[in-house]
């Protein structure tokens, strides 16, 4: 490689880092899944997402129930979540299955505990935690669920990603009943 190539790339990545970073910081297309301080604020950001259906249903079921909430959030990118959404709906939005869906994954309370749970819509569901060989995990349905992402103040909710690894129907949310 010739000297004059090797300044021209040292040009370009003197040009093209900075505005790599400034355009980072300026623009922010997700969410970082750290301890949230607050469960309805961490939705409210993700539905700000132009493509997040999932995050902007659970605002608007919310909008009507009071307290703290758990929600289930999959561990991937909205259009991803999208993706498997319209899968699951056989390819069109169908709002009040959509609706269904947010609810079987919302849940009231504070944190998840081992045990029975209820959802929005109804279904119990029972959380299983201390599974051998898989410290900071739990399993509701197949689904795993990361506690790492146990929140910072109790009394505001918790938002838990999710990972479809081990579910029988192989999304990475829980499905309502039919």
């Amino acid at each position: 490689m010739s000297s004059r190539a090797v300044l021209a790339v040292v040009a370009g990545l003197i040009f093209l880092v900075p505005l790599g970073l400034l355009a980072s910081y300026v623009w922010d297309p997700g969410l970082d899944l750290r301890s949230p301080s607050d469960a309805r604020e961490w939705i409210r950001l993700c539905a700000k997402g132009r493509e997040d259906l999932y995050c902007k249903t659970a605002r608007y079921v919310l909008r009507d129930v009071k307290g703290p909430i758990i929600f289930l959030h999959p561990n991937a990118g909205d259009d991803e979540i999208t993706s498997e959404i319209l899968s699951w709906m056989g390819g069109k939005i169908d709002r009040d299955a959509l609706e269904r869906l947010v609810r079987a994954n919302l849940f009231e309370g504070s944190l998840l505990s081992v045990g029975k749970v209820v959802s929005l819509n109804g279904q119990t569901r029972t959380v299983i935690c201390n599974i051998p060989g898989r410290r900071d995990i739990c399993e509701i349905d197949g689904i795993d669920i990361y506690l790492r992402n146990n929140p910072e103040n109790k009394s505001n909710g918790a938002v838990y990603s999710t990972s479809k690894l081990r579910s029988k129907e192989g999304y990475t949310f829980l499905l309502p009943l039919q």
